[in-house]
């Protein structure tokens, strides 16, 4: 990795990171808000309890927090997505950094996001056991983990490979999230109708995928902008 000027590359890191959490909450809010709406009513409908009189208010301001909540993950993420640009952008396919962002965008969609999804996919608030809210939780966490590290140590070893071989790389992660699935336990399941588990679950990755969209756009396009690492390199000439 060349040098680079640390307080442009946070900047845009976090700026991008931001921009796309907004938009991630704000799509959440059309996308997610009614299956949200859905499993609350579910859960009081089958308990002795009535939705309270200030429950729209809540709402409303729940949805306020949700939007908060997009922009503070963006910024977690955006600084995760822009060390590891850093590092990784001499190495990415494609001749500009919003394609080269794009493709490292897609690899951390599908290896943060997509296969612990696919293991552990997300339910509704209120749906299921809540003494197992804890439980489910590690389980994705410690699975997201696994993934992210699986896929850090294949590429280190496909750099060592060569050709084809890198291939293997590849396949050697594959093959480790696959056999750590299948020896994982499943998350508990819980008890709400089909169709508003297949809602929810499609309107989160439709989210997760908008947001690993936007920031690359976003994040590629600032620093072909600003070029973070232009003025180091300038001067070492």
């Amino acid at each position: 990795m060349s040098t680079l000027r640390s307080g442009a590359l946070v900047a845009i890191a976090l700026a991008s990171g931001a921009l796309a959490g907004l938009v991630h909450g704000g799509v959440g809010l059309v996308t997610i808000g009614p299956y949200l709406d859905d499993a609350i009513a579910l859960e009081f409908a089958g308990s002795e309890l009535e939705l309270p009189v200030e429950y729209g208010a809540y709402r409303d301001w729940q949805r306020g927090g949700q939007v908060v909540a997009g922009a503070m993950l963006g910024t977690s993420m955006g600084a995760l997505f822009g060390i590891v640009y850093g590092y990784l952008r001499g190495s990415l396919p494609g001749g500009h950094d919003v394609k080269r962002a794009l493709v490292l965008g897609g690899v951390m969609f599908a290896v943060l996001f997509l296969v612990p999804f696919l293991k552990y996919p997300a339910s509704p608030p209120g749906i299921g056991d809540a003494d197992d809210l804890s439980y489910r939780s590690a389980l994705y966490i410690g699975f997201t983990a696994l993934s992210g590290a699986s896929a850090i140590g294949f590429y280190i070893l496909s750099r060592a490979l060569k050709g084809r071989k890198k291939l293997a790389a590849a396949a050697g992660y594959v093959v480790l999230v696959a056999a750590a699935a299948a020896i994982l336990p499943g998350a508990p399941a819980g008890d709400a109708p089909g169709d508003l588990l297949a809602g929810f679950r499609a309107m989160s990755v439709l989210g997760m995928a908008v947001f690993w969209i936007v920031m690359p756009l976003v994040f590629g396009a600032l620093w072909h902008k600003f070029r973070p690492d232009k003025r180091v390199q300038e001067r070492a000439l």
